[in-house]
């Protein structure tokens, strides 16, 4: 549904793209008189009015649907559910969106399978609103760009300066997107180094890392965890030696 969504703005940015361009060139033609930009960028104003805006809504959209729905599934667990760390509800949540799109795997309790109709009837009604709200908008900025088309208007000047500024959001979510992935390697290895010991973790010999569910959903050892380094130095050292050992003869 979204890709569809997707297509359909461009396809209406393309729309608006050879209808800013027609109008430019009717008013030339009529008017016996040049505009002050090329007849592409007439075209490109519009164009990018129709698909920028409502992409980056459907983006923000699809992020906000994910939390909203996380919380409005989590608020409906049972209230005798016992929940044992932050790992269990996230396969929890896991279980319920895979039974969504059809993936069942097991025999899910009544709550799960309830839980997981009601997620695809909430995406279903989202589609539905975003869908309606993504094409007026796309149709809405479009027809501001066309209003604008005239000879004198300095298109040229309007499309770099859309193009700067979206390049300018780019690379500030590049900085923030980098900053915290910093910080979540920072926060994360204070909370390991909390749990495992450094002097442990750098002379361990076995690495056999477990998480929190592990063992309930069928793939761990309790009580067997180990978090020695040893092994991932002494595998990456070895995977460069073999591939330099066939690189540097073949050059």
């Amino acid at each position: 549904m979204l890709t569809i969504i997707a297509v359909s703005v461009i396809f209406l940015g393309l729309l608006f793209y050879f209808v800013g361009t027609n109008k430019i060139t009717r008013i030339c033609d009529v008017a016996g008189i040049r505009p002050h930009s090329i007849f592409m960028y007439h075209g490109s104003f519009p164009a990018i009015l129709a698909i920028a805006p409502p992409l980056i809504l459907l983006s923000l959209w699809v992020v906000a649907d994910d939390i909203v729905f996380n919380t409005m599934i989590k608020a409906r667990f049972p209230e005798g559910l016992e929940v044992e760390g932050r790992q269990t509800i996230l396969i929890l949540l896991a279980q319920i969106r895979n039974i969504a799109e059809g993936i069942i795997v097991g025999q899910p309790d009544d709550w799960i399978i309830r839980l997981a109709e009601n997620l695809s009837n909430w995406r279903n009604t989202s589609d539905t609103i975003i869908a309606g709200i993504t094409v007026g908008l796309s149709v809405i900025c479009g027809l501001f760009g066309i209003s604008r088309v005239k000879p004198e208007f300095r298109a040229r000047n309007a499309v770099e300066a859309l193009l700067l500024t979206g390049l300018g959001v780019c690379s500030l979510i590049a900085i923030i997107t980098t900053i915290g992935i910093v910080f979540s390697v920072i926060f994360e290895s204070i909370r390991f180094f909390k749990l495992v010991p450094p002097l442990e973790f750098l002379t361990g010999t076995v690495w056999n890392p477990e998480f929190e569910g592990a063992a309930r959903a069928g793939s761990g050892q309790e009580g067997m965890s180990a978090y020695g380094s040893i092994p991932l130095f002494v595998g990456t050292f070895l995977i460069s030696m073999i591939a330099l050992s066939v690189s540097v003869p073949v050059g």
